[in-house]
């Protein structure tokens, strides 16, 4: 049978109603009982006394009882609760007929009717839903296997006038029976989170989204293919009962683990509306129009609000609710308030969001499951969107630092041909993005995250370009000679070059910031410089002595420069302590003989060993 509403009845008292009209007024009723009850239940608790004793106090003017031989039979029974959906296996007991006798003025009238005892069980539908015909106690149960069938005598009784005490009965175990909601959704808030961590306002907020599907993908680069990105999905139905079910069921029973403190759910409202009118639920579609009772409700209903504390109502109810032309329900959404600030960590969001999504794929299987529903269910965060974009970042951070670091060496070897220049610049590289890491994570303390990730990509190329023009004058520098020079320097002198080198490096970054017009006009005017006499400046020229060699003479100021360069000629560098001066030329096309650098430290060095000692 299809039950109905609240269990009636219990394990030891049966409560008892008519199928079909009222009991009328006839000499002769033929009785047809039969007692429906959990698993367990046993042919032997029924006994023909307690059956004439329950006839006699609802059938008026009860002469006498024929009951006709036979057996009790003990048969199982599929029932499917029509609020729940649920199906299971109930035990129904049949007994013979029973024929009441009564004086009644109507004459030889004879009547039939139809007899169900609920014991602990929900009604069946098309049975009165209150039970008018008293109450039938059961007779323990005794020990051992439950019989089939027990004999039932045929024989005649008077009317009983003595109410019969039943014992408890002891049933055998047997699974527990299958949890019905009782009327007015009276359910459990133990699933909330009674105490939140977080504000409302920063906690996390996800929609639950019915009736829409994703069409189309936002495309970031080239002209949109797809200006609308959603659709109502037109196989979702709302008249079916098991959608009705399933969505409620929502409401209600949300995980512990996803630490909800509010479910925003209008369903919830409208079926308890729906059944304090004393309707059943979930709603029939051949016997109600189903989507212009949701309209109805949502014209002037509040949304119905669950917490720890209980139900609280407020909002609007529309604003949930999705109709088309005709009052057709397309979409709907659910809102639920989650324990967990919006400004979590990736990690933590992808933690909760896979909660999430295996909530959702539960909900999905259970429609599939019992509707052939071509629709699913999908849920929806803007954390969700963060927490996502952050992982794919950081999965691909190392990914391409290595390949950042490869594209180093490459470009270092390819214009050098040098595998020694293309580890040490590679290896200057890394340990820049490693100090980078350093600092912002121990010593600025931020968190690591999108932003973060793409500024140590980004500045990969910034630490590899001035390591790439180093290594690559160091290569195409071959020394030619050195020579040897007394000078004095005084402290205004040295201070005078380092001056000279840091407005060099603050002219440098200046131009690099700068606008284009700037940096145009800063190049012209160091093309006009190289142009000009070094002479006029004061600064030493240098002309070229025989046998590749290179001679310096002063300029204006009577000493060199500590580094000179004229288009088309060799380069010079000098180094050296205090008091002596030792100038090495080089040039960027390689001599006939050229000197090593080892070669040259071994020079140095003797030459030094046999200087005088001032």
């Amino acid at each position: 049978c299809m039950t109905l509403g609240r269990r009636v009845g219990s394990a030891s008292t049966c409560a008892c109603t008519q199928q079909g009209d009222p009991i009328s007024p006839c000499n002769q009723n033929e009785v047809n009982l039969r007692i429906i009850g959990m698993r367990g239940l046993s042919p032997e608790q029924v006994t023909q006394e307690d059956v004439v004793e329950m006839l006699t106090a609802q059938i008026p003017n009860v002469t006498t009882f024929q009951l006709t031989g036979g057996e009790a039979s003990l048969s199982f029974l599929n029932t499917t609760h029509w609020e729940t959906g649920q199906m299971y296996l109930a035990s129904i007991v049949r007994v013979p007929k029973v024929t009441v006798y009564s004086a009644s003025s109507e004459g030889d009238l004879a009547c039939s009717m139809k007899v169900l005892c609920y014991c602990d069980m929900p009604r069946c539908e098309g049975y009165a839903e209150t039970a008018g015909l008293g109450e039938l106690g059961l007779r323990a149960a005794g020990d051992g296997e439950v019989p089939v069938s027990v004999p039932w005598p045929g024989r005649a009784m008077e009317p009983s006038v003595r109410r019969l005490a039943p014992q408890p009965p002891e049933v055998a175990p047997s699974p527990p029976p299958p949890p019905h909601p009782q009327r007015g959704l009276q359910t459990s808030s133990s699933a909330f989170v009674a105490e939140p961590t977080v504000a409302l306002q920063n906690q996390i907020y996800v929609d639950l989204v019915f009736g829409i599907k994703v069409t189309g993908e936002i495309q970031l680069i080239g002209p949109e293919r797809n200006s609308q990105y959603y659709e109502f999905d037109p196989a979702f139905t709302f008249e079916d009962p098991w959608v009705q079910r399933t969505t409620l069921e929502i409401c209600h029973n949300i995980p512990e683990t996803l630490k909800i403190t509010r479910s925003i759910c209008w369903l919830g409202g409208f079926a308890e509306d729906w059944m304090n009118r004393g309707e059943d639920w979930p709603l029939r579609p051949e016997q109600w129009d189903v989507n212009r009772e949701v309209l109805s409700y949502a014209s002037f209903a509040s949304v119905w609000m669950k917490d720890a504390n209980g139900i609280s109502w407020g909002g609007s109810v529309a604003d949930f609710l999705w109709f088309s032309d005709d009052s057709k329900l397309q979409a709907m959404t659910f809102s639920f308030n989650v324990d967990m600030t919006k400004y979590v960590s990736s990690p933590v969001a992808i933690e909760n969001m896979q909660g999430w999504d295996y909530f959702v794929q539960t909900i999905n299987s259970n429609l599939a499951s019992k509707t052939q529903a071509g629709w699913k269910a999908w849920h929806t965060s803007s954390v969700w969107v963060r927490a996502e974009a952050d992982e794919v970042i950081m999965n691909s951070t190392v990914e391409t630092l290595m390949i950042s670091m490869c594209c180093v060496f490459l470009g270092v070897f390819i214009f050098t041909r040098s595998l020694h220049l293309a580890a040490i610049v590679m290896m200057m590289v890394l340990c820049v993005i490693i100090c980078l890491v350093y600092f912002m994570v121990s010593i600025m303390e931020w968190a690591i995250g999108a932003v973060e990730v793409l500024c140590l990509i980004i500045f990969v190329g910034f630490a590899v370009d001035y390591c790439f023009h180093i290594a690559h004058k160091y290569h195409s520098c071959h020394i030619t000679t050195f020579e040897e020079e007394e000078e004095e320097l005084g402290a205004e002198e040295v201070m005078e070059k380092i001056s000279s080198a840091a407005s060099a490096t603050a002219s440098a970054i200046s131009a690099t910031l700068s606008d284009r017009e700037n940096l145009k006009g800063l190049f012209s005017k160091a093309k006009g410089r190289q142009s000009s006499s070094p002479e006029a400046a004061g600064r030493p020229s240098m002309s070229s002595g025989a046998a590749g060699r290179t001679s310096m003479a002063p300029g204006a100021s009577g000493r060199p420069s500590v580094l000179s360069r004229v288009s088309g000629r060799p380069s010079m560098f000098s180094a050296g302590p205090p008091g002596q001066r030792l100038t090495v030329v080089c040039s960027d096309t390689p001599a006939t003989t050229s000197t090593s650098w080892p070669l040259l430290a071994e020079q140095m060095r003797v030459r030094r060993r046999h200087a005088p000692a001032e």
